[in-house]
């Protein structure tokens, strides 16, 4: 089974301390699967933007899970937020504003 998305992140999560100790560990990869996992993205999703397979990218997951010491594949956005001190909803509104800067979608709210 898929990761679950962002939104059913539940209050039962792991130790937090151990998230922080764990994420010094993981690899660029690793890293940035959690990063796509947290936006919300699905196995078929993360394989594609990372050009990799489905059952690699299922692999990492497992992989993060057992050095992160997360027993359900939806703690996993709150681990990386725990890990980077980032909302990465945040960051993704902040992407998305400048990409729509930069396509010129920026000025319209302002007519």
């Amino acid at each position: 089974m898929d990761c679950m998305r962002l939104g059913d992140l539940s209050s039962d999560a792991t130790d937090p301390e151990q998230h922080l100790d764990a994420g010094d560990n993981l690899t660029d990869r690793q890293r940035a699967v959690l990063r796509l996992v947290a936006l919300g993205l699905t196995a078929e999703e993360i394989g594609a933007e990372l050009e990799i397979s489905e059952r690699t990218v299922r692999a990492h997951k497992d992989a993060l899970r057992a050095k992160l010491g997360v027993h359900r594949c939806r703690h996993l956005p709150l681990a990386y937020r725990i890990i980077t001190g980032r909302d990465v909803l945040e960051e993704a509104d902040a992407i998305t504003q400048h990409l729509a800067a930069v396509v010129g979608l920026g000025g319209r709210s302002q007519m």
